[in-house]
């Protein structure tokens, strides 16, 4: 994370490193003039410099004054050049600033705590709704479907017009209702209470939809043809 200080001295900087001329004077031009200074378009003398020394020119420094001599910079002093004072001594590089502060590190901190409790607070809150949805599910059982609930992981129930359905517990619900005729299963039904509920509560919704409006939940349940061994 970093970003540029503001003030003058960045419209400055940028100004002179896209206008500086031979003579080290930010001179005012247009933008399809920055290319050429950038790319060769600085006066060495009377030769106008060409691709070959693009290189030597942004690493090195133009003499001020009318003989624009190539003064030599070694690697260590390049980024000074390019990052310290401009031709005219009076321009310096705009600051950079690094990382985060202290003060941005303790907030930081604290959000990832606040974030690491809240979740927390949350699972619990969920486990606890999960165990009483569980066993409102259960009170609303038979006694063979619990006990066929507990070994199968699926109980059946019969509704007022003869059907018989499968409800699978445990493996999500949507899809978990089947048809059953005889010993086949005929068709899949996805339809369930919306929400951020407990899946059991979910299976009860269905269970008791089933039992009292069974032509309601048909005609909303999306469904498909199965042909599969029950």
């Amino acid at each position: 994370m970093f970003g540029l200080a503001e003030g003058t001295a960045v419209e400055q900087a940028w100004r002179t490193w896209n206008l500086q001329t031979a003579t080290g004077t930010a001179a005012t031009c247009c933008n399809v003039q920055v290319w050429q200074h950038w790319n060769g378009g600085i006066t060495i003398g009377t030769n106008a410099a060409t691709a070959v020394n693009i290189w030597p020119i942004w690493n090195q420094i133009l003499t001020a004054g009318t003989t624009a001599n190539v003064i030599e910079f070694n690697t260590a002093s390049i980024w000074q050049q390019w990052q310290g004072p401009f031709a005219d001594g009076s321009v310096q590089a705009p600051a950079f600033i690094h990382g985060e502060n202290e003060q941005q590190r303790e907030a930081r901190v604290a959000y990832e705590l606040r974030e690491a409790e809240r979740r927390k607070v949350t699972e619990a809150e969920r486990a606890i709704a999960a165990e009483r949805a569980r066993q409102l599910l259960l009170e609303n059982l038979t006694e063979d479907q619990r006990r066929e609930l507990a070994e199968k992981k699926h109980f059946h129930l019969r509704t007022r017009s003869g059907r018989i359905f499968r409800l699978h517990v445990g493996q999500g619900r949507s899809h978990n209702v089947k048809e059953l005729t005889g010993d086949r299963i005929v068709k899949s039904y996805c339809a369930y209470p919306t929400g951020d509920i407990p899946e059991d509560d979910a299976i009860l919704g269905q269970k008791l939809a089933l039992e009292h409006d069974e032509g309601e939940f048909l005609r909303l349940a999306y469904s498909h043809d199965v042909q599969a061994a029950a």
